[in-house]
């Protein structure tokens, strides 16, 4: 009782104010830890199908050696091996690379997310990586969301019944955020339940124009298309340089979650691909979605940036103009938590998302 009578209730001078822009761009309170997984599953044709599987996760001390990347050719300076988990449950971010990348292509953000509170897990999609040349045939197009859903699965299961591993996985929340780059951009849409267009495809393929997806196509394809790959755990995507809109009918019926769409402006494929995915998501387009109804989307375009400034070998991929790298991961960072955050009960971060507080002069917010 004294000690209430001496205390002033509205005495709050000395309350830390948060400032969420720069609580989005420096490192999250967790240390970051990291661990690889196999996953294995059955695919959308039945067939056996195992993913080298990368996992981060918010850690309760920076203890053992740095994780190390790409068959341990690059070594991280954030993630150590294997180190203690904090104390969960934590939302889950799923990734997804693009074409002829690897699991941990965008790491810095993957750290950056972990140290911020989330468990990040990515797969490796088998068969369309680094090291597995430029063809892809129809079935990638289909297995790699089914992927996504393969590891979450294996995550919340506490590391695909590794016992050794899954004691280091923090417990999940059960919402998942879905993250991708450029043929990763097109999976999370599939992933979200956005509907494929399978009459357009059936004629691009029949008329020889369809490109790779038509590769192997055929009447069981379009079924399975027609099924679709929507996982219901998630509650958000987050598209970064997505390709193959086409593929997807024209507004993006079916997409049920919320979408923050990233572009770069100097990329080749924004316009015929950014572009399209921010008309059909922009009012009054969503509005009338009867999937995803009230659906609140943004765009995010950041000047000078190509299609690889949301990996980590922005500025070293691209041609043209390309803005700073580290500029351009902190823009990719601020923005991705802030997304992430707000989807899963976090609105700390919303003046970033609504406009009200300016990332960068660079990066223009719709």
């Amino acid at each position: 009782m004294i000690l209430l009578a001496c205390a002033d209730p509205l005495d709050t001078g000395n309350a830390p104010v948060f400032d969420p822009l720069a609580a989005a761009t420096a490192p999250g309170a967790y240390a970051v830890g990291h661990v690889e997984i196999d996953v294995a599953y059955d695919d959308p044709e039945g067939l056996p199908r195992t993913l080298r599987t990368a996992v981060w996760y918010p850690a309760s001390e920076a203890a053992g050696a740095y994780a190390t990347y790409l068959y341990g050719t690059i070594t991280s300076e954030v993630a150590r091996e294997s180190a203690p988990p904090a104390t969960g449950p934590f939302p889950l971010v799923v990734f997804s690379h693009g074409h002829q990348a690897f699991a941990e292509v965008s790491s810095f953000l993957m750290e950056h997310l972990a140290s911020h509170g989330f468990v990040v897990v990515a797969p490796d999609h088998t068969n369309n990586t680094t090291f597995d040349g430029s063809d892809r045939s129809t079935t990638i197009y289909l297995q790699r969301p089914f992927d996504l859903t393969a590891v979450v699965d294996a995550v919340e299961a506490g590391g695909a019944g590794d016992l050794d591993t899954g004691s280091l996985l923090p417990s999940t929340t059960g919402d998942v955020v879905a993250m991708g780059h450029s043929f990763g951009g097109y999976t999370v849409f599939a992933s979200a339940g956005t509907a494929y267009d399978v009459e357009g495809i059936d004629a691009a393929c029949i008329a020889g124009e369809g490109g790779s997806v038509c590769t192997d196509w055929s009447n069981d394809w379009s079924q399975r298309f027609a099924a679709g790959a929507a996982d219901e755990r998630l509650v958000g995507i987050l598209p970064m340089a997505p390709g193959d809109y086409w593929l997807f009918d024209g507004g993006l019926a079916g997409l049920a979650v919320p979408a923050l769409l990233m572009t770069g402006a100097e990329d080749p494929e924004r316009d015929a691909d950014g572009a399209s995915y921010w008309a059909a998501l922009s009012p009054p387009v969503a509005e009338v979605n009867a999937a995803c109804g009230g659906c609140d989307h943004g765009w995010v375009d950041v000047a000078n940036a190509g299609h690889n400034e949301f990996t980590d070998f922005s500025g070293s991929l691209d041609d043209g103009g390309t803005i700073d790298p580290a500029t351009g991961w902190n823009i990719v960072n601020a923005y991705a938590l802030a997304f992430a955050a707000s989807v899963t009960g976090d609105d700390r971060y919303a003046p970033l998302l609504d406009g009200s507080t300016t990332v960068h002069e660079l990066a223009t917010l719709h």
